[in-house]
C-alpha cells in the first residue's frame, strides 16, 4: 500500500542516515530551511550552537536542514509541532546534516518550477534554487514540482504557508 495520497508527508527527513544536531535559533526558521552556524562572541563555548537561515548563496558543505520538532520543548510545553511551525529566536532547533543519497523535503523560493534531476544550490534566505552553473551543487530534485499547480510529478499537493517544500536527494 502506498502511504502517499494527495498530501505531502508531514516530515522533513524522509530517508536519511546523516547526523542529527540541535542549535539555538538566531531568528525565525522554518523546517526545511538550510541553516548556517553562527557564533556568539560573548559565549564562544555556547551549547547548543547558534543557527540561522543560510545567508550565503551557493555556499559549500556541510548542509544543515532544520527539521520539525515532533515532541516540542518541555520548557514551553508545546507538543506535536509540524513542518509548518516556525521556530522563533532562541528556540532550540533540531536539524540534520544529510549524507549523500539522503532524501529530504527542503524549502524553495515561491514561483519556482523544478524538473526531476535538476541540480540545486543554497540561496540567501535558507531556501534552495536552481544551480545555474555557479556555486556548490548540493542536491538534485527527486520529484518535479510545478508552482502554478502546487503539485509534484505524482500529483501530491505540495504548497505551504510560507514556501513550498521540494523533495530532493543530496549529493
Amino acid at each position: 500500500m502506498n502511504p502517499r495520497t494527495t498530501e505531502r508527508p508531514n516530515t522533513i527527513a524522509l530517508q536519511w542516515d546523516g547526523k542529527f544536531e540541535e542549535g539555538r535559533a538566531q531568528g525565525e526558521i522554518y523546517p526545511g530551511m538550510a541553516l548556517e552556524v553562527t557564533t556568539d562572541e560573548a559565549h564562544p563555548q555556547q551549547f547548543p550552537i547558534g543557527v540561522k537561515a543560510n545567508s550565503i548563496a551557493g555556499s559549500a558543505l556541510p548542509v544543515r536542514i532544520a527539521i520539525e520538532d515532533r515532541l516540542g520543548n518541555i520548557a514551553n510545553t508545546i507538543l506535536g509541532k509540524t513542518i509548518e511551525t516556525a521556530y522563533a529566536a532562541d528556540d532550540l532547533v533540531p536539524y540534520v546534516i544529510p549524507n549523500s543519497g539522503d532524501i529530504l523535503q527542503v524549502r524553495v523560493a515561491q514561483n519556482s518550477n523544478f524538473a526531476m534531476g535538476a541540480p540545486l544550490k543554497l540561496h540567501t534566505d535558507g531556501t534552495f534554487i536552481a544551480h545555474g552553473g555557479t556555486g556548490t551543487l548540493v542536491a538534485m530534485v527527486a520529484e518535479a514540482f510545478n508552482w502554478s499547480t502546487g503539485k509534484d510529478s505524482k500529483g501530491v499537493t505540495n504548497t505551504s504557508n510560507t514556501r513550498p517544500l521540494l523533495r530532493v536527494q543530496f549529493n
